[in-house]
């Protein structure tokens, strides 16, 4: 078969968390350096990529749904490349062809760096290939950024996680730890910076691991120190950190001037005996010690964190505990999630014997819980004045704006539509669980 070369119309489609947001996007400007044109249409496209999630169920199915689409177009006649890649690529590899035996490539996280030549192969020899693996450096280099705006951008700074929690696949599917040299992710911040970015927020699965085993040594609070002095940047964040990671330094570097005094920091349970049998690697009694160390050290700083409600043997007194947490720390955020088990982890054999409509009361529960949290707390901001970055129209009213305050608190803006982009100083007049309201405080 004679080798196609001509430019590929090619639609790269992320699904799920940050991370594979900043790997699609390298992906796609990978394929423009080799000449392949991107486009949005799926429809439209030559070659449709998708850049999966598999830390839950649901997440896998919609990907394998989609992708049904284009296999059944394809048994009709249609000529598309169809490849799977990300974490369930890696997860499933040639489970994914069984599944769906009209893929042509499954591409592992680590190889995503091969795609431009994967392609290739498949025009001039057909498919299926099925390139996954955990071994060696994460590929793409040169490009490890998602921009979300003009303004705004993710820099992943490192892959992978060492934790091994028990109910987690995402070292099974991402590998163990990697760090960027600090230098390369700093000449990324600045060519941002030189295209206009203000706003950059740090990735990576267990991102306050950064620089483990980097020689000369950088942790994540240098790494944020240095990168506040480059010019143009005038917002720095992090996500996601894991608790038994959180180091003083770090908590010292949420009150320096660029960085934005917001710390994401999954609890997971407020009950000592599931965190152990979630291997997190501390007591809730050490994770109000770091809440406290937070507090001293930055002031004012917003906390937010994660739960898993219905984990297996999760009695009723165990999640108590977990709403006496977040009632003692009054996170900013909240995010619930129903434990689903993952093949492959150490708790799918576990009996997942916490009933579903129990699963569904605690994860209801606790949400309004946060937020009646949240709506006092919210409520004591009126009358203050806090910096936004003015993100654009508010989706539930474009005819006013909306932004983020450093504490990633969402503010609703009264103001004219070239503040896009700007930071302005906002007097709050009002408040309610999910949103500060208000006006530029020059409007008066």
């Amino acid at each position: 078969m004679e080798a196609d070369i001509s430019p590929l119309k090619v639609c790269v489609v992320p699904f799920g968390c940050q991370m594979n947001r900043a790997d699609a996007s390298a992906i796609q400007e990978l394929l423009e350096r080799r000449g392949h044109v991107p486009v949005r249409d799926e429809d439209e496209a030559d070659a449709v990529i998708y850049v999966t999630c598999t830390v839950r169920q649901h997440a896998e199915d919609r990907a394998f749904s989609r992708l049904g689409r284009h296999a059944r177009r394809k048994r009709d006649g249609r000529r598309v490349i169809l490849v799977l890649a990300g974490c369930c690529a890696e997860k499933e590899a040639r489970g994914a062809l069984e599944r769906l035996p009209e893929l042509d490539i499954v591409c592992g996280t680590r190889r995503f760096h091969l795609l431009p030549e994967l392609l290739d192969r498949v025009r001039a020899q057909g498919g299926p290939i099925v390139a996954v693996g955990l071994d060696g450096r994460p590929g793409h280099e040169g490009g490890f950024h998602w921009r979300t705006s003009p303004f705004q951008a993710f820099v992943t700074v490192m892959r992978g996680c060492d934790n091994f929690c028990s109910y987690c696949i995402v070292p099974y599917v991402r590998g163990r730890e990697y760090s960027r040299p600090p230098d390369e992710i700093l000449d990324e911040v600045k060519r941002l910076a030189d295209d206009g970015v203000k706003e950059i927020t740090f990735l990576g699965q267990n991102v306050n691991s950064y620089g483990k085993g980097l020689e000369p040594p950088c942790d994540l609070a240098e790494l944020l120190a240095r990168a506040g002095e480059v010019e143009g940047i005038e917002r720095l964040k992090f996500v996601t950190s894991h608790p038994k990671d959180l180091t003083p330094e770090l908590a010292d570097a949420l009150a320096l001037p660029k960085v934005c005094p917001y710390l994401h920091l999954p609890a997971q349970s407020g009950s000592n005996r599931i965190l152990a049998a979630m291997n997190r690697g501390y007591t809730r009694e050490r994770y109000l010690e770091l809440v406290e160390m937070v507090r001293e050290r930055a002031p004012g700083a917003a906390l937010a964190s994660d739960f898993i409600v219905g984990f297996p043997g999760e009695t009723e007194e165990d999640y108590l505990r977990t709403r006496e947490l977040v009632e003692r720390v009054r996170f900013s955020q909240v995010f619930v999630f129903k434990y689903s088990p993952r093949r492959g982890t150490a708790a799918a054999r576990l009996p997942d014997d916490v009933p579903a409509e129990v699963k569904k009361r605690r994860n209801n529960d606790l949400l309004a819980l946060h937020l009646e949290i949240a709506a006092e707390d919210n409520a004591k901001l009126v009358g203050s004045t806090v910096e936004v970055l003015v993100e654009g129209p508010s989706r539930r009213d474009p005819s006013r704006l909306a932004g983020r305050a450093p504490t990633e608190r969402i503010v609703i803006v009264d103001g004219p539509p070239e503040l896009k982009g700007e930071i302005v100083r906002v007097r709050v007049e009002s408040a309610t669980a999910l949103a500060l309201y208000g006006r530029p405080e020059e409007e008066g």
